[in-house]
């Protein structure tokens, strides 16, 4: 691949802006978006020519499609024709941070490097599997619309990989390292850590304590970042089960998550990390030992009650509890009442506090 073919094929398809990513990519579009990145970010040899800059990891260099122009110029003694191109760096279509693509995204966002896959299917949704690759299924406008990619089953991804398999949807991770392994934490994913985003997920750490569609790039992972490595359900980075937990809908392609305790154990005395929270048979508190249960042994925070990995008292002060408390308190002795509702409120009453009205044991007491 070289600038010159790239923007040639992209003005014989009728798209006059071409994009080149990762040495040997091409893409093509009809309109501008996206404001420009920082030049430098565009750091990879052209495969075909290496003199050329084809763009960097998750990276476009962007030109116009070769257009010619024909200049006469006419004199008495001749006549002559000069054809010439023009490459002058343009922005391209925003890639999709919500799993929509062409038809189906408000901005006609495009599916290439995105978190959801390449490949932008008929009905408009990001995905790498044949039924969004297939041809007269996969919408060339608007993402990668080869042969679907087969996903790692020993680990290995991209040129590791006899298959070039990806790392989307295998049991290893969804992200492919620059060794081309399969992993999910920002060694693997980290875009500066040369992350490989045509085998698998490449994305930013969050500077914001926000992650997944939440932050800012649409893709943001909560791992390694100063916020928690957890990314709850709401798109906010944190380090406690609100946040981590499996059973509150942790999204584990944005950081970490943890499974609950099927046997007891919790945090690094479980073979999985497992978390308390959600656990009926044990107990919603991790303590200081790695053991779940709910008196105040394992669940004070005096006790040294471990909150990323269970539920831990301190108890609510302004009458709100789990979800609801900005801090996921317990209503255990707390002046509201010692039952936490299904809204996430504090009271002693029925309402709050019969297993029929889904009280919440993991933040108080129920009936």
């Amino acid at each position: 691949m070289t600038v010159e073919k790239c923007q040639t094929a992209c003005y014989q398809t009728g798209l006059l802006i071409a994009g080149l990513e990762a040495t040997s990519q091409c893409w093509c579009s009809s309109y501008i978006a996206n404001e420009a990145t920082n030049s430098t970010e565009c750091n990879l040899p052209c495969a075909g020519n290496s003199a050329q800059i084809c763009g960097g990891q998750n990276r476009l260099s962007l030109y116009k499609g070769k257009l010619p122009v024909t200049i006469t110029s006419r004199t008495t003694a001749s006549t002559s024709t000069t054809s010439t191109s023009s490459s002058v760096p343009v922005a391209t279509a925003p890639v999709s941070r919500d799993g929509l693509c062409g038809p189906s995204s408000p901005k006609k966002a495009t599916c290439a490097s995105s978190a959801f896959g390449n490949c932008c299917s008929s009905s408009g949704k990001c995905g790498w599997t044949s039924e969004f690759c297939s041809a007269g299924i996969c919408l060339t406008d608007f993402g990668t619309c080869s042969t679907a990619q087969a996903i790692s089953t020993d680990g290995k991804c991209g040129s590791a990989s006899s298959t070039k398999a990806t790392c989307r949807g295998s049991a290893f991770g969804q992200c492919c390292s620059a060794k081309g392994n399969c992993g999910s934490g920002v060694f693997f994913c980290g875009k500066s850590n040369q992350c490989q985003p045509l085998y698998g997920n490449c994305i930013d750490i969050s500077t914001d304590g926000k992650c997944g569609v939440a932050s800012s790039t649409g893709n943001a992972t909560c791992s390694g970042s100063t916020f928690g490595d957890c990314c709850s359900v709401k798109g906010n980075c944190g380090d406690t089960s609100f946040f981590c937990a499996s059973y509150n809908n942790c999204q584990p392609q944005f950081g970490t998550c943890f499974p609950t305790s099927t046997d007891g154990k919790c945090g690094a005395a479980s073979p999985s990390n497992a978390t308390c929270s959600s656990s009926t048979s044990f107990g919603g508190c991790c303590s200081v030992k790695g053991n779940c249960g709910n008196s105040d042994a394992f669940c004070n925070v005096k006790n040294l009650c471990q909150p990323k990995f269970g539920v831990c008292t301190p108890v609510s002060t302004d009458g709100k509890c789990g979800s609801a408390s900005s801090v996921g308190a317990t209503c255990g002795t707390s002046s509201f009442g010692s039952c936490c509702s299904v809204k996430g409120n504090c009271g002693s009453t029925d309402a709050f506090c019969k297993t029929s009205n889904a009280c919440q044991p993991n933040f108080g007491t129920c009936t």
